[in-house]
């Protein structure tokens, strides 16, 4: 018997990171947990997505390497990085963005006269 409304479908799939997720309890080492899911474009502008596993990497090693990575193209673009770059770099975005919350610092970019002088 044939699936009901059943027809042949063309199109594109690749994997993609969808979320990241780092879990910094205290006294414990941070772990990143990178999700990924498989999205398939059909020939008529829909996707599909489907989560397909998640990538553990616990930061004990700061001095990790890692190929930074061009992100339209995904080549490496010839620069390095360390596991404790990327984290001084989130744990600062979140320390800054709270400090703007709280009205501590201003969004950066942001003129603090009326007249657009700092």
């Amino acid at each position: 018997m044939a699936d009901y409304q059943e027809s042949q479908v063309a199109g594109t799939s690749w994997h993609r990171f969808n979320q990241i997720h780092i879990d910094n309890t205290r006294n414990a080492v941070p772990v990143v947990s990178m999700r990924e899911e498989r999205v398939v474009a059909l020939a008529d502008g829909r996707e599909l997505r489907e989560p397909v596993g998640v990538l553990e990497l616990p930061c004990g090693d700061l001095s990790y390497p890692i190929t930074l990575r061009d992100p339209a193209s995904g080549a490496p673009t010839g620069a390095t990085a360390t596991l404790g770059d990327a984290y001084a770099l989130v744990y600062s975005l979140c320390l800054q963005e709270a400090l703007i919350r709280d009205g501590a610092i201003p969004r950066p970019g942001v003129s603090a006269t009326p007249g657009g002088e700092e």
